[in-house]
């Protein structure tokens, strides 16, 4: 009789083990990053040159699908003419109208947002924190504008800037220091994003 209390105690353990794990919330906001997508957005014509650089940083660096749409043109609304240069925040807003999981527009013009304490502030990229959307340019971060893919990707992931002048997720506060990082992630903000990170990187 005494087995048989004990091993119905052992069932009922381990049943409520199971549903505690599958009513698990961070269970349930898991979707395998396999069937997930960064969708690139060509923006205004940007050189293939550009192009390969955001989708290799990308595809190198997260496990995850990377797929080049067809381009799209700048649009006229987000132009800033005393500057001749594109707001970013209107042309983070414009790429949310594409569908994808992360939509990054690439271009190679000038992009610029209200940061800093300046009104019109020259920047490398811009995305929503834990968001969809983002856009870079290579006007600024020329070579490095895949890591700042890379970084602008992280904070849809939602990462914030990070401390540690070596992490890819560094704030750039206008002197490239996101190009001039490792490229990688430091072990607190990879620990945070394993789940979608390459093997060797996460």
């Amino acid at each position: 009789m005494r087995s048989v209390i004990q091993l119905g105690a052992v069932l009922l353990g381990v049943g409520l083990v199971v549903t505690l794990w599958l009513v698990d919330p961070r269970r349930a906001q898991f979707t395998p990053a396999e069937k997930l997508q960064i969708a690139i957005l060509p923006l205004g014509k940007p050189s293939r040159k550009t192009l390969d650089a955001v989708e290799t940083s990308l595809r190198r660096m997260y496990r995850v699908e990377v797929k080049e749409l067809p381009g799209a043109g700048l649009p006229a609304s987000a132009f800033y003419q005393p500057r001749s240069r594109y707001r970013a925040e209107l042309l983070k807003a414009y790429v949310s109208h594409w569908k994808g999981w992360k939509v990054i527009g690439v271009t190679d013009r000038d992009i610029s947002t209200t940061a800093h304490g300046v009104k019109d502030f020259g920047i490398m990229g811009l995305a929503d924190l834990g968001g969809r959307a983002g856009v870079v340019s290579s006007f600024r971060s020329h070579d490095g504008v895949g890591t700042v893919a890379v970084h602008e990707v992280g904070h849809t992931l939602g990462l914030p800037h990070c401390p540690n002048s070596r992490c890819v997720m560094v704030d750039g506060k206008g002197h490239g220091r996101v190009i001039h990082s490792s490229g990688k992630f430091c072990a607190p903000c990879a620990s945070r994003i394993r789940q979608w990170l390459r093997p060797v990187f996460g």
